[in-house]
């Protein structure tokens, strides 16, 4: 008979390996986006924080100005409806739309022309 491992000693080794408190200091690549989200997403950042794949998926997305398709690990965080990340998202495209979250987009308003 094998003996199951409710993941014990496991699980609490790879928590501790994602430290997701020292992924969103702002320290990555897109600091001002980062900067953003901590002034306009803070409750957000913070659930996602206690988060490894959410904070995971951050530090990759924060390294590459919120491209998406370089970050698989979002992507499929995304798509397994992982929570924190969804509003962490919401919040940056409402709220950080106009810094270097999202560089090379344009928001016009075209004055419903």
């Amino acid at each position: 008979m094998i003996a199951l491992d409710g993941g014990g000693a496991e699980a609490d080794a790879a928590a501790q390996a994602c430290d997701a408190s020292l992924l969103l200091t702002g320290d990555s690549g897109a600091a001002s986006c980062a900067a953003c989200q901590s002034a306009h997403c803070a409750t957000d950042m913070a659930l996602c924080a206690s988060d490894c794949v959410c904070s995971m998926a951050v530090m990759c997305l924060q390294q590459n100005d919120n491209s998406y398709s370089l970050c698989q690990n979002a992507i499929d965080a995304l798509s397994n409806g992982n929570v924190a990340l969804m509003n962490l998202a919401g919040c940056t495209a409402m709220d950080c739309m106009n810094t270097p979250c999202f560089p090379g987009s344009v928001v016009a308003d075209s004055g419903g022309q």
